[in-house]
Order: structure tokens, then C-alpha cells, then sequence
């Protein structure tokens, strides 16, 4: 009798986990289809992939470590970060995903129907916030200085995950501040 309760209590709990995980998954704004298992090495082969599964592992998270991913159109960079985001997640990390001119956007709006407190709250606490297409396109001032204050506020007590097409050194031109790109 014993055994068959803690086999239902297992399962159970399993399946209270994996509930957990399709909540915080569709929360968190990852793709689901980009993971490390659907990743293929081979078509990148200058991608360390040693590296790429000891981020996978979440100690840079641990750490508030962050991460910037640069490199040309089509290598995978987006696949990698959101692949990492979903090891997070399944570590019980809190993720927030998003390309960046939608998180601007979103914060934008947010100002404008008053729910900018709340959603800025939920980008400052979570472990590991993942900014898809930084310098895609062209920040507006308001939006620069959300995004600075966003970094600024998480430093040292959450990580970043940054993808981009863009050089480091060609930051200044997508804040037109220079400062603010450093």
C-alpha cells in the first residue's frame, strides 16, 4: 500500500512539474522549438559547444553574469540565447525573453495604460532577462533611456543575454549616444 501511494505521489508531483514548466515557458516568452536538442553544431561549426553547455548549465545565472552574443545574420545566434533561456528555465530560473524593440515597445505602452511600474518590476527581478536583435533597429531616446536604466538596475543582481548583428563599437550609433552605449 505504501509503495502504491509514493508511486502516485510521484507521479503526482511530476506532473505538477511539468505543468510548472509550460506555465513559466509560456511566460517567460522563449520559443520552444529553439533548444540545444534541435541545434545543429555541425552548420556552425566555429561555435564552441563545450562553452555553449556550461552556460547551459546556469552558473553564469548564479553568478549574474552576463552574456553577449555578436555575429552576422543566420549562425544562430537567437537559437543559442533562447536555447540557454530554456536550460534556465528548466532549472527554475525566472526568464524573460524578448527581441529588444518589443520589450521597448512593451514598456512604451505599458507607461502609457500605467501598468509600467509592474511590467519594469518583472524585468528587474527575474534571473535572466534575454534581449533578442539588440540594434536591429533604432532606439528612441525614451526608449534609450528605459534600456539604460534596465541594465544599469540589473547589474550585479541578474544576468543579460544579449544577441546582436552589430559590433560592440557600433552601439553608440543605435542609442545616438555614445555614452550611454558604454
Amino acid at each position: 500500500m505504501r509503495r502504491i501511494l509514493a508511486l502516485l505521489l510521484d507521479d503526482e508531483l511530476e506532473r505538477r512539474n511539468q505543468r510548472q514548466q509550460v506555465l513559466l515557458l509560456s511566460l517567460s516568452g522563449c520559443d520552444p522549438q529553439k533548444t540545444l536538442a534541435h541545434f545543429d553544431f555541425s552548420a556552425a561549426p566555429g561555435i564552441n559547444r563545450t562553452l555553449i553547455q556550461d552556460l547551459a548549465s546556469g552558473l553564469f545565472i548564479q553568478r549574474h553574469e552576463n552574456l553577449l552574443i555578436c555575429g552576422p545574420t543566420g549562425v544562430g545566434k537567437s537559437h543559442l540565447a533562447n536555447a540557454i533561456a530554456i536550460e534556465a528555465l528548466k532549472r527554475k530560473f525566472r526568464v524573460v525573453a524578448k527581441p529588444t524593440h518589443r520589450l521597448l515597445y512593451d514598456l512604451q505602452i505599458a507607461r502609457a495604460n500605467g501598468a509600467y511600474p509592474r511590467l519594469l518590476a518583472r524585468i528587474l527581478a527575474c534571473d535572466l532577462l534575454l534581449l533578442d536583435d539588440f540594434g536591429l533597429q533604432a532606439i528612441a531616446p525614451q526608449a534609450a533611456q528605459d534600456l539604460y536604466e534596465i541594465v544599469t538596475e540589473r547589474y550585479e543582481k541578474g544576468s543579460l543575454v544579449i544577441t546582436s548583428n552589430r559590433a560592440f563599437e557600433e552601439w553608440g550609433e543605435v542609442f545616438a549616444n555614445d555614452l550611454l552605449a558604454k
